[in-house]
């Protein structure tokens, strides 16, 4: 992890998460909400999935993290009950990483060629999962939908200066908070911990894969594009595309603690709280590391079969 990136990353956090979730407020303001609650009426009643979620799964599909900044402003002001935060998370999970896929794409298909679709399409697959099981949650829940619908129909003047301020709060808290992790996960690589956790995880092994899909698993578990680079390195020399592929789905498995303590979990917790925080972290990444395994596993036996 490079010290350069680390204002890069903040800036880029600042800048989705004030566009983004100004953007969500004032369409909400608008009575998106209700809009969308009455376009999806009989899909939402079956699955008591609030108009809300809706919008904040609408605003993840075109601001990334923004849908989880509106999600935290709404059980902030008690339209959303907090035990809707870890199933609301995870519902939006699918639109937030496809909001990433350009950049993926953009990162692994110079590298790797087709294998970087497929890697895109696994990793969509992985994310439609999270946010089916949070859709079952929610609906596990019996909440019906009736939410402030009346209060949402009522005209009222927008206050655009308090809604300018409150998102700016927002983006700058969690900018900073995140500024902090980054430079301490820094001082993680530069001290070689994270290396020789990813060492311990290594001398573990991977069923049915080699010496070289094991190397891309730790340069992707490391970042994206060192694992692509690795994988693209080893396909010229011959390595299997479904080689390379398994060897990068392994990498996200071991890098997702990674990510989440760099970039996830500051961000949750500056957002949703503490002890909010660290719960939905730690139940939405855990699962998201289970259903990726499996993936991973899955692909690990194809290869042992074919051998």
């Amino acid at each position: 992890m490079s010290l350069k990136l680390i204002p890069k990353i903040v800036a880029n956090v600042f800048v989705i998460l004030f566009f983004g979730l100004l953007v969500a407020k004032l369409l909400d303001a608008k009575g998106a909400s209700s809009r969308l609650e009455k376009r999806f009426g009989p899909f939402l009643r079956k699955m008591h999935i609030p108009g809300e979620l809706v919008m904040a799964f609408f605003t993840a599909m075109f601001a990334g993290f923004a849908g989880e900044a509106f999600i935290a402003s709404l059980v902030e002001e008690r339209r959303l009950p907090e035990k809707m935060l870890v199933p609301g998370v995870m519902f939006i999970d699918f639109p937030n990483f496809f909001s990433f896929s350009p950049l993926i794409l953009a990162i692994t298909v110079p590298l790797v060629g087709m294998v970087g679709v497929y890697y895109l399409a696994t990793q969509l697959f992985i994310s439609l999962i999270l946010t089916c099981t949070g859709a079952v949650l929610i609906y596990r829940m019996g909440e019906k939908n009736e939410y402030n619908s009346k209060k949402q129909n009522e005209q009222k003047r927008i206050d655009i200066l308090k809604m300018l301020k409150d998102t700016l709060k927002v983006a700058l808290r969690v900018s900073l908070i995140v500024a902090v992790a980054l430079c301490a996960v820094y001082a993680l690589f530069y001290y070689g911990v994270i290396d020789r956790m990813l060492e311990v995880l290594a001398s573990v092994g991977i069923p049915c894969l080699g010496s070289k899909a094991l190397s891309i698993s730790i340069a992707h578990a490391m970042h994206i594009a060192a694992g692509a680079a690795v994988a693209g390195k080893f396909l010229k020399a011959g390595l299997t595309p479904k080689v390379a592929l398994a060897g990068m789905v392994w990498g996200y498995v071991l890098g997702t603690p990674i990510r989440g303590l760099r970039l996830v979990l500051p961000r949750y917790c500056s957002l949703f709280g503490l002890k909010n925080g660290v719960k939905t972290w730690l139940c939405v990444q855990l699962y998201r590391c289970f259903v990726a395994m499996c993936v991973a596993l899955m692909l690990s036996l194809s290869l042992c079969s074919s051998i």
